[in-house]
């Protein structure tokens, strides 16, 4: 999860040519008209309580974008967003157990769409990200594979937005980072293979090996990656802002925000200051889930964990509804819980009102029990 704060946004996709590898021209191609519907803002009273906004006088994209906004890129770079080829180094610490291997994708596998359940966090401790890309998922699924370009060649155009919100295109192979054993250590599908999630990883990563947007660590620096920083990227929007364990005056207002915003298109994400145990069920601190519509009102939030499952109290997981946590009206869980709200930009103003439908034991999706088994393990030492 981000460090700085406690959690953490062309109806026509971006056509390149058929060759993967671009000459070194701008990457900027035809603007994506300003044609935005506007998300409709949350209720004043819980507005009033928000804090940690990103909104910038600088650039559209939000203050994480300030500094890079007057950044001029070098012609180096410029090919190295656009040929497909060209990949972020393995981190130095890391050469004698990474490297690069070429994997086949199937990026919709569940339902022709981008789905929560169709990938799941791997080794890199990158769960802001896909905590914020699952919500575009869950919230703007249609706008997501349309930002995603098959060249049919093995290769990918993404529709992004540099610092100063330009339509930009970033394009990606199907060589991805795996260990000795030929196991991804980026997002993963079924039987260790790349999906949505697993190209749209690595467009972040070239993006900010570029423009140096986020400082973590892992390759290009994506580690601990802020929600509030990635999603501008594919939106062009910027604006966001949290609402921190504390802030709101009670658990139906925890409610209220997260109907308001999804409602609206927004895309939440959030986190536990606490682990806590509900129904045989942790939560888990300092790592970054994504926020659903509560199933029923019984139900005060849902919040999805990337790994795909949940860690129980009795030691073991949970896999049997895609890591989600339906907790209920609870002041002590509400009293741990933080969120990140962040503009949907040109996905649109309007949003999922109908709660998350999980891939049961990610069956769907295609994931067996082996492959739980080895998410299970890779995890453990984390909770």
């Amino acid at each position: 999860m981000s460090t700085k704060d406690p959690v953490v946004t062309t109806k026509d996709p971006v056509v390149s040519t058929k060759d993967p590898v671009v000459t070194p021209k701008d990457p900027v191609v035809d603007p994506i008209k300003p044609v935005v519907t506007v998300s409709a803002a949350l209720s004043a009273d819980l507005m009033a309580k928000s804090s940690g906004r990103t909104k910038s006088s600088k650039t559209k994209m939000g203050t994480w974008f300030d500094k890079a906004v007057n950044v001029t890129i070098s012609e180096a770079d410029k090919k190295f967003l656009a040929d497909a080829t060209q990949n972020v180094p393995v981190p130095d610490n890391k050469k004698s157990e990474w490297s690069y291997k070429k994997f086949t994708a199937k990026l919709y596998p569940s339902a022709g769409l981008p789905h929560p359940a169709d990938g799941a966090q791997a080794s890199l401790g990158d769960c802001n990200m896909l905590a914020f890309l699952n919500s575009f998922a869950y919230q703007h699924p249609t706008f997501l594979k349309s930002i995603i370009k098959d060249r049919g060649n093995g290769t990918y155009d993404i529709a992004m937005f540099d610092p100063k919100a330009q339509a930009i295109t970033v394009s990606v192979d199907s060589n991805f980072i795996a260990d000795k054993s030929g196991n991804l250590i980026v997002a993963r599908g079924a039987n260790n293979s790349a999906v949505w999630l697993t190209v749209m990883e690595k467009a972040i990563m070239k993006y900010n090996q570029v423009y140096k947007i986020w400082d973590g660590d892992g390759p290009a620096k994506v580690e601990g990656f802020g929600s509030e920083a990635g999603a501008p990227m594919l939106t062009g929007e910027g604006d966001s802002y949290s609402f921190d364990r504390g802030a709101l005056a009670k658990s139906s207002d925890l409610t209220r925000v997260v109907k308001e915003a999804l409602k609206a298109g927004k895309l939440i994400t959030g986190g536990f200051g606490q682990v806590m145990t509900m129904n045989g069920l942790k939560s888990v601190t300092g790592h970054a889930y994504t926020v659903m519509v509560p199933p029923n009102n019984n139900t005060m939030i849902a919040m999805r964990n990337p790994w795909g499952f949940s860690p129980k109290s009795d030691g073991g997981a949970d896999n049997s509804h895609d890591g989600i946590l339906d907790i209920s009206f609870d002041e002590a869980w509400f009293k741990t819980i933080d969120l990140r709200v962040m503009e949907p930009g040109i996905a649109g103003g309007s949003g999922n009102t109908g709660p998350y439908q999980p891939r049961t034991s990610f069956q769907a999706s295609g994931f067996t029990a082996d492959d739980m088994e080895f998410l299970i393990q890779m995890h453990q030492g984390q909770y």
